[in-house]
């Protein structure tokens, strides 16, 4: 049976308005001893529980943490009902609702956090919507006991930071989270064996191939480089993605080159070779058409991939799958292939995306 104490203290102790000094005074213990209680680092004497309680007005399995289960299930509802509403507006209105019903469940205040910055892509929020969401991390960074809660939050509040013009306060928040060798994954690494060392090494150079598209993407959107440069560096790219997964069985790592060949496409109008940009809107369509020929649910055979978990299936639509619809949408929101639109070898680009040819 799991007990979370520490967490049903400090939920009880925040909706109640009561500092850790007022509960030590009432169950006679010191702040210290209540703040590693909340730290998880501790629990108080099992003679001091009733009197917890009775300071409460709870019982004895509300202290203890045992109603959570219930509660976490009730909220992972709601998260899910809000994740599959119709619409940004809706989504945000479930979230909304149910934090008022759960209103320190730091786990929904995450999620209405990510509801809230569901549009980007499609605009940037407008600065109040910023600063609640600001709001909602620096309470999960300030309260929550739970570490990847909190871990989340520290890493995402700077971003945010960033978007709202507090730059030096998104560099002061940066400085503040671990370095890359002080991370769970890259420790873990050190101290796991056999085959879950090996799977979980795989698994990581996934997500660094994942976190060095970033750093390319970041080099491309600079103005260091020229228009030549930046397309090696696609090139280069690609070809890092293709040595990882050299049997080409890596649904994500199809996709990324796609993004990657639709940018040198867009580089090569600015240079006015339209050959070349033809070429590389037509590697981007191949990558999303093999994406999405994998049907999910086999082992991976590359290389560098093999001891990772099976082939998700991210198929959706048989007569249109993801990597296309994703890859063709691309395409036709991007102005700069205004100048191409009403060409042969366009069309048969959009009907290789489509599934007709």
């Amino acid at each position: 049976m799991e007990l979370n104490i520490g967490t049903s203290i400090r939920r009880l102790r925040q909706e109640r308005n009561v500092t850790q000094e007022e509960l030590a005074d009432a169950v006679g213990v010191t702040a210290q001893a209540v703040s590693r209680w909340e730290r998880a680092e501790g629990y108080p004497d099992i003679t001091l529980l009733p009197e917890i309680a009775g300071f409460f007005s709870v019982d004895l399995n509300t202290v203890c943490g045992l109603d959570q289960k219930k509660e976490r299930a009730a909220v992972w509802k709601i998260i899910q009902a809000s994740r599959e509403a119709g619409s940004y507006e809706d989504g945000v209105r479930i979230a909304r609702e149910g934090l008022k019903q759960y209103p320190q469940s730091y786990l929904l205040k995450k999620h209405l956090a990510e509801q809230l910055l569901g549009c980007l892509g499609r605009w940037t929020p407008p600065k109040d919507t910023l600063d609640e969401v600001i709001r909602l991390y620096e309470d999960i960074i300030d309260h929550c006991t739970e570490q990847y809660l909190r871990s989340d939050a520290m890493a995402s509040v700077c971003r945010i930071y960033g978007l709202a013009g507090q730059h030096e306060k998104a560099v002061e928040a940066a400085h503040r989270l671990p370095e890359h060798r002080q991370t769970r994954d890259f420790v873990l690494c050190q101290i796991m064996e056999g085959e879950k060392l090996t799977a979980k090494v795989q698994h990581n150079l996934m997500g660094y191939m994942m976190d060095m598209d970033f750093m390319v993407w970041k080099l491309i959107a600079s103005d260091h480089y020229s228009a030549e440069e930046k397309i090696t560096l696609c090139r280069k790219m690609i070809d890092m993605f293709e040595i990882v997964a050299d049997r080409g069985d890596w649904n994500i790592g199809l996709m990324w080159p796609a993004r990657l060949y639709q940018q040198m496409a867009e580089l090569y109008l600015e240079l006015n070779d339209g050959s070349a940009a033809f070429a590389a809107l037509e590697n981007a369509a191949d990558c999303a058409v093999r994406a999405d020929s994998l049907e999910g649910g086999e082992k991976r055979t590359s290389l560098m991939l093999n001891a990772t978990e099976v082939i998700p299936n991210t198929s959706t639509d048989e007569t249109e799958r993801v990597g296309r619809r994703y890859c063709r949408e691309k395409i036709e929101k991007t102005d700069a292939f205004d100048c191409i639109r009403d060409t042969p070898e366009y069309a048969a680009i959009l009907a290789k995306l489509k599934g007709g040819a």
